[in-house]
């Protein structure tokens, strides 16, 4: 390993780990940089040591410290009490477990919130109930675009007008702060983002000479190591970089985290393996709305 690609490595763990004991996710970016800065073209290298320096990353320890922090935050809200706040995660399109709910379970066991108030299911509450409730809080660690939180609150725009929505999350993206903010104008809630931390496109922060052409370089590299389009700049474009203990979110760019049979990267998205009976009904989704878009087309 050369001498600035050592140096790059001891600051990012000092700056990510702060001396503790190193845990998995840092043990294969320490026992793999360097086989993995081999597989990166020599033009291309100082601009991945200079994203890298600029990842940021939340081990679980530094998570839970952040979950503490912004609870703190949210209790300085004016009229949050138990008896007119609940506590609630993004869920999944398909119904899945999603880094929202596991985040939500950590930050309520942390902060000891009362469980009777934190809520799995909010369409079990009926008309009485909800008008006791002005605040709604959503717990995340990571917005990329802000869709999913958008997406969720869609499902029922009318329950949460007259209310205070809070959107929880470590590490949010200014785009998606925008994003969330001009929706929440346009339907008449009262959204307010509590975040530890905010990034700008990793492109637009003037971390180049030329940001536009170090951007060419790395989609190039990116492609040259088959790396689907789509994810090269991270989901939506986004050219996130973060990176958690427990995942990475897809819009982290590609290099950093999408795996290819030429290519093995370093912080490697987690994909949990998805039963063929999954995979099936996934597929009749598809079809089903390839269909409906088709008679849909036709005037049908």
């Amino acid at each position: 390993m050369e001498a600035r690609e050592k140096t790059i490595v001891e600051e990012c763990i000092q700056k990510w780990n702060n001396g503790l004991p190193l845990d998995e996710r840092l043990t294969y970016f320490c026992d793999n940089f360097e086989t993995w800065m081999e597989q990166i073209p020599l033009e291309c290298r100082p601009l991945v040591l200079t994203l890298i320096q600029n990842l940021q990353y939340y081990s679980h320890r530094a998570t839970n410290k952040w979950l503490l922090e912004l609870h703190r935050q949210l209790l300085e809200q004016p009229n949050i009490s138990d008896e007119n706040t609940i506590y609630a995660f993004i869920k999944s399109k398909y119904g899945k477990t999603n880094s929202s709910n596991d985040y939500w379970t950590e930050y309520k066991y942390i902060n000891g919130i009362n469980r009777n108030i934190c809520i799995e299911n909010m369409d079990s509450l009926d008309d009485e109930d909800w008008q006791h409730i002005k605040n709604i809080v959503f717990i995340d660690d990571f917005s990329g675009s802000g869709k999913s939180f958008i997406d969720e609150l869609k499902k029922n725009p009318a329950r949460y007008k007259g209310k205070n929505v809070y959107f929880v999350v470590i590490n949010v993206m200014h785009k998606a702060v925008e994003k969330i903010g001009g929706y929440g104008k346009e339907t008449d809630i009262n959204i307010i983002v509590l975040s530890a931390f905010q990034q700008e496109k990793a492109f637009e922060r003037g971390l180049f000479e030329d940001d536009a052409v170090a951007k060419t370089r790395i989609i190039k590299m990116s492609k040259d190591f088959q790396i689907p389009k789509d994810e090269r700049l991270g989901y939506k474009k986004t050219q996130a970089l973060v990176a958690f203990y427990n995942n990475t979110p897809n819009n982290t760019l590609g290099f950093i985290r999408y795996d290819t049979d030429k290519y093995k990267s370093v912080f490697p998205r987690q994909d949990d393996y998805v039963p063929k009976w999954m995979q099936m009904k996934k597929s009749r989704q598809q079809r089903k709305q390839t269909n409906y878009n088709i008679a849909t087309m036709k005037g049908n």
